[in-house]
């Protein structure tokens, strides 16, 4: 029987490789294991669970839809494991067809399959472990990973798969962080845990595919229809057990309001990339440039990278490291980037009367998928020509020219000395207010970093 049959697996290692960034609308990049850990061997797919009502919460949209930094819920633990090399297929079990289907094809997730859920959390895992099963060639080893847990640390990932191999079940635990207490009918105290021999369990999880099937077959009604933790039923009906992995503190669950806030807040440094697009900038930083060498040089001409530049990223590298996983730079505009990207453009501009046309250029070759985008011009005021350049005007153009973009766009017209005379703005605008400091423009950009909501998508703001 398969759920009796121990499988060792040797592994072998494989070279992490630089980031890749994937073509326009594409699914995310690949992610592969630091060299020297073992690499989970065979078929491997998941089951992601994503049909729940969400009553903690009490929210009238569930929980996996919800919109956290301008994309679903579910969307991000879909995209880590879509992005794992090893990962041949992923099934997310749906309350709402349509609704789920919207979101896979949003994301471009071509491993996943959607699929009616159960009426409860066990049910709608069997059914798709039995999707999984009716394949011509079912998997070896399944992951149970839930759709309300937006991160998927890699390294857990493969740790966990690899004992499963072996050991036939696995699944991440950390330690509890408050004491357990049992009350008594009438809600006194009648037992206190210790603390230090118990452990949360958490997600992912991973079985060989046998057992858990076998173990869902087994299952009584009652464990189908209230039960939550399929490690005990690899113990319970298979005799299986399972090999519990340390994990990391990102192994939390959206569940209630409070938590939406801490995703909303975190999720953005976890998950995404920034392009800082500089000519002066891609030149001199160690870390790995983007963009096609084949392209022409946006930066000529009233719109070009100097020295300046250095100095203003200078005072905003802290900024933008903070509130992303990876820091890159690109000369150019059409570096190809995924939904999970942010733009930072930082150039100088000499000559306000090209600097629409620019504008038009760039939103022609910026994915449309990335956001938010900030381009921070430093106006050069003693080169910059007389001819009034009108914020309102500046404004709708800017919104007009990025009209396709899913996320805001905003222009920062940086004075290092002093506003230019030749700007005039609308009724809002004021030019007597003293040269904003560093302190502000780092403020301005870790705000605007963290707005999703094109509410805000098309303002000019003068400093």
């Amino acid at each position: 029987m398969e759920s009796c049959r121990r499988q060792e697996d040797d592994g072998e290692n494989h070279q992490s490789s630089a980031p890749v960034f994937p073509s326009p609308h594409g699914p995310p990049p690949t992610k592969t294991l630091p060299e020297g850990m073992e690499k989970p061997q065979g078929r491997v797919a998941a089951v992601v669970p994503a049909a729940g009502s969400s009553e903690r919460m009490g929210s009238v949209t569930p929980k996996q839809y919800i919109e956290v930094c301008g994309r679903p819920l579910v969307t991000y633990c879909l995209e880590a494991l879509q992005s794992v090399e090893w990962m041949s297929r992923v099934v997310v079990v749906a309350d709402d067809l349509a609704r789920m289907r919207e979101v896979v094809r949003g994301a471009a997730l071509s491993k996943v399959t959607v699929i009616q859920g159960g009426g409860s959390r066990h049910r709608s895992i069997r059914v798709g472990v039995e999707a999984l099963a009716a394949e011509e060639d079912p998997p070896d080893v399944v992951v149970v990973h839930d759709g309300a847990r937006p991160i998927v640390p890699l390294h857990t990932l493969a740790q966990v798969v690899v004992m499963a191999q072996r050991h036939g079940a696995a699944g991440a635990v950390r330690s509890l962080v408050s004491t357990v207490v049992m009350p008594d009918a009438q809600d006194f105290l009648e037992e206190s845990l210790v603390r230090s021999q118990y452990r949360n369990s958490e997600m992912p999880q991973a079985f060989r595919f046998g057992v858990l099937r076998d173990a869902y077959r087994k299952c009584s009604d009652e464990e189908a229809d209230y039960g939550t933790e399929c490690l005990a039923l690899a113990l319970r009906h298979c005799r299986v057990k399972a090999k519990l992995v340390p994990g990391t503190p990102q192994l939390w669950k959206v569940t209630e309001e409070k938590d939406l806030e801490v995703a909303r807040a975190l999720l953005p440094r976890l998950t995404r990339h920034t392009i800082v697009v500089c000519r002066t900038l891609a030149s001199s930083q160690p870390c790995r440039t983007a963009g096609a060498a084949h392209a022409s040089d946006p930066f000529t001409g009233a719109v070009t990278c100097r020295e300046e530049c250095s100095h203003v990223f200078a005072s905003l590298e802290d900024t933008l490291r903070r509130s992303c996983k990876e820091l890159h730079f690109s000369p150019r505009y059409d570096t190809a980037v995924s939904s999970l990207a942010s733009v930072v453009v930082i150039t100088n501009v000499t000559c306000h009367t090209t600097l629409v046309e620019h504008l038009k250029d760039a939103a022609a070759d910026i994915n449309n998928a990335a956001g938010p985008v900030i381009f921070i011009f430093n106006q050069q005021s003693h080169n910059l020509n007389p001819i009034p350049l009108s914020i309102v005007s500046l404004q709708q153009e800017v919104r007009d020219a990025f009209s396709n973009h899913s996320g805001p766009v905003t222009v920062i017209l940086n004075s290092p000395t002093r506003t230019p005379e030749c700007i005039k703005g609308g009724p809002d605008v004021s030019h007597d207010q003293p040269p904003p400091d560093t302190q502000r423009l780092r403020s301005l950009v870790a705000s605007l970093l963290d707005q999703t909501s094109r509410g805000f998508h098309g303002l000019v703001l003068v400093l």
